[in-house]
């Protein structure tokens, strides 16, 4: 393992260290060894946030209801943070439940801390939902912004590609 590696299990050998088990989710292969190491960081530290994101991430593709709870928790305890404003959006997108998605994305428009991200989310959320005028118009406010943005390049030569860009 690497020198951080190294570190993390060390950390975790002596079982009381939180940040420790976190550093070992992030840096360990496997889901059920991320799971343990991040549900040890939180069980350790209830009130961090990056135990619960390692978390929740981990749980995306496996138990995709219990990381949507844990991102809804962490929506609300931080305000909406635009880091698991993304993150909470995305699966809500992931998982086609498309206005919980498009309410999450319209709060990170006005959030100036991330310009254009929302209106990327929104064109997605538009894209993904038959909503091609939606979609259009959130793309173009997304390209204005965020120029240098792959995932809005993407979307533009994907939507270009499809021939949808009549509008």
């Amino acid at each position: 393992p690497s020198r951080d590696g190294v570190e993390a299990e060390q950390a975790i050998a002596s079982g009381d260290d939180a940040l420790g088990f976190y550093l070992h989710g992030r840096l360990t292969d496997g889901t059920a060894a991320k799971l343990r190491s991040f549900t040890r960081a939180a069980e350790m530290q209830p009130n961090s946030l990056w135990p619960w994101i390692g978390l929740a991430h981990t749980l995306r593709k496996d138990d995709p209801k219990r990381a949507l709870a844990i991102y809804a928790d962490l929506y609300a305890a931080t305000d909406a943070h635009p880091l698991v404003a993304v993150a909470y959006a995305a699966l809500l997108r992931d998982q086609e439940d498309w206005d919980p998605a498009r309410r999450v994305y319209a709060r990170l428009v006005k959030d100036p801390r991330v310009p254009g991200v929302g209106h990327l989310g929104l064109a997605q959320v538009g894209l993904g939902s038959g909503q091609d005028g939606e979609a259009w118009q959130n793309l173009l406010l997304a390209e204005r912004q965020r120029p240098f943005d792959p995932a809005v390049q993407s979307l533009v030569l994907r939507w270009l590609q499809a021939g949808t860009s009549s509008e």
